[in-house]
């Protein structure tokens, strides 16, 4: 992916409609299958900027971020994800 697309989508997806639409069809996902779960372990492929992880996953249970892209990476360390692998 062309490194500018990360800059451009650290910058969008709280408000784009098409991420929007990715959290509430993934909530309504883990919602149904995992009502109760205390604490799901959760990875994160691909993970992009990091914004699913901050804005929502993390609600369900821990995280790890995973993405080949050197700039997706930085980014997250910018959203301070902890758990995160560049591979």
């Amino acid at each position: 992916m062309d490194p500018i697309e990360y800059t451009i989508m650290y910058q969008v997806e709280d408000s784009h409609w098409w991420y929007r639409g990715m959290e509430h069809i993934t909530r309504a996902i883990i919602e149904r299958w995992y009502p109760r779960e205390p604490q799901l372990h959760i990875l994160d492929v691909g993970c992009g900027t990091g914004a699913a992880a901050v804005n929502y996953l993390q609600d369900y249970g821990e995280v790890t971020c995973f993405d080949v892209a050197e700039e997706a990476v930085n980014y997250c360390k910018l959203m301070n994800i902890r758990r995160l692998v560049r591979a």
